[in-house]
């Protein structure tokens, strides 16, 4: 049984670079991309994902996409100022 990832490394970019980014994700979230990214390096890898870890990675792109959520109803009853 392949062991469970429970670690995650992240990294800092210049605004160029997250630009970038995001221009390349097109509509979709970065978050919900490293998600999309983590499930297919587990598949190439031969690994199958548990019902626990799809539970975990729905949940994570879930609150990301309230957080998200939350911060557009703020910029728009602040009229765009966060």
């Amino acid at each position: 049984m392949p062991s469970l990832r429970s670690k995650s490394i992240s990294t800092k970019v210049a605004d160029e670079g997250y630009a970038q980014f995001e221009s390349r994700a097109g509509e979709e979230a970065l978050s919900e991309w490293a998600i999309l990214l983590n499930v297919h390096f587990a598949v190439s890898q031969g690994q199958t994902l548990t019902a626990e870890e799809m539970r975990q990675l729905i949940e994570r792109a879930d609150q990301d996409k309230l957080s998200k959520a939350r911060q557009r109803l703020a910029e728009a009853t602040t009229g765009g100022v966060p």
